[in-house]
């Protein structure tokens, strides 16, 4: 189960997501719909750890996220590599860029 509690990100003086709290149960499936600026990516990013949260924390079956990595075996996630630029380094950029599953995709 994913648990949400208290939850908020802040960037200077706008707070962007802001959850109390939010179960979803084990085997369900989940997305998330809204227009942009909805917090969408922010939440999703706090969910896999890849930000900090400014309150509260996730947890995956009791574990949470930001204090222990035992639950990245319990998760999937479908992450667009323009998303996941921002969180890596040059090297592994490079290393993304030259992988044949990325390769496959350029024309």
């Amino acid at each position: 189960m994913i648990s949400i509690n208290n939850l908020s990100k802040t960037y200077g003086t706008a707070t962007v997501l802001k959850i109390e709290h939010l179960e979803i149960p084990n085997g369900e499936t989940f997305g998330l719909v809204g227009n942009n600026g909805a917090g969408k990516t922010t939440l999703f990013s706090l969910m896999l750890d890849l930000i900090q949260a400014t309150t509260g924390f996730v947890s995956i079956d009791g574990i949470k996220v930001s204090e222990s990595e035992a639950w990245k075996n319990k998760v999937s996630a479908f992450v667009d590599d323009t998303f996941l630029i921002g969180y890596l380094t040059r090297r592994n950029i490079f290393i993304l860029l030259g992988s044949s599953e990325v390769r496959t995709k350029l024309p």
